[in-house]
């Protein structure tokens, strides 16, 4: 894992607690990278504490620490740490995955098959690549996976490494790429996608099959 804070700094030194496709990694292995993305964060930030104070920031990264209490897979070690370092509110401070799994999901990922814009914290479908009878472009998302819209949107706002505290641009900036992205890193979905949609009035429930490099 890399931590982007004008250097980058490699995460993820340490060797997986079991072999196979998904390697889980040892709380203590964790927490190893933790302490190293916390101090680029915080001490390779010019201003680490433009919208928060430090202390909280400190306490923040206290209580993911807490939460590294099992053997996690990279993905796992994401959905927890992505969310503290976007805390930052710092487009130049970003945290991503590790090279290999980077190129397996802009790749090789069975991603939605649809291309998704947000208007108004609401997501739509604005290109349909599924290949069923009906386009779906038009329609409103109402949910994936059985989560709801807005904690779909609300998730990939708050794990978004961005500039500034407005939520508009947020929102614009996860459409597109970022939140079929997010759908596999924050909410571990796919290949199968179970997505209900609102069209002319009507509700329909769709399973979509993930594509990879959509």
């Amino acid at each position: 894992l890399i931590l982007a804070a004008g250097a980058c700094v490699a995460a993820s030194a340490a060797g997986p607690a079991s072999t196979g496709e998904d390697p889980r990694f040892q709380p203590e292995a964790l927490r190893g990278d933790l302490a190293i993305i916390e101090r680029g964060a915080l001490d390779g930030n010019p201003v680490p504490d433009r919208y928060e104070p430090r202390a909280a920031l400190e306490a923040m990264f206290a209580e993911v620490r807490a939460k590294l209490d099992r053997p996690m897979t990279e993905l796992e070690f994401y959905r927890i740490v992505a969310p503290a370092v976007a805390r930052l509110r710092n487009g130049h401070t970003l945290f991503n995955l590790s090279a290999p799994r980077m190129t397996w999901l802009t790749e090789a990922a069975p991603l939605l098959p649809l291309g998704i814009r947000i208007v108004d914290g609401r997501p739509w479908v604005f290109r349909d690549l599924s290949g069923g009878d009906a386009s779906l472009a038009g329609a409103e998302v109402l949910s994936i996976g059985g989560v709801p819209a807005r904690a779909l949107v609300d998730a990939s706002v708050n794990a978004l490494s961005f500039d500034g505290e407005t939520r508009g641009p947020r929102e614009s900036s996860i459409g597109g790429w970022q939140i079929l992205y997010d759908l596999v890193l924050l909410h571990g979905l796919g290949p199968r996608y179970e997505t209900v949609v609102r069209r002319d009035g009507g509700t329909m429930a769709l399973a979509l099959t993930g594509r990879g490099g959509v």
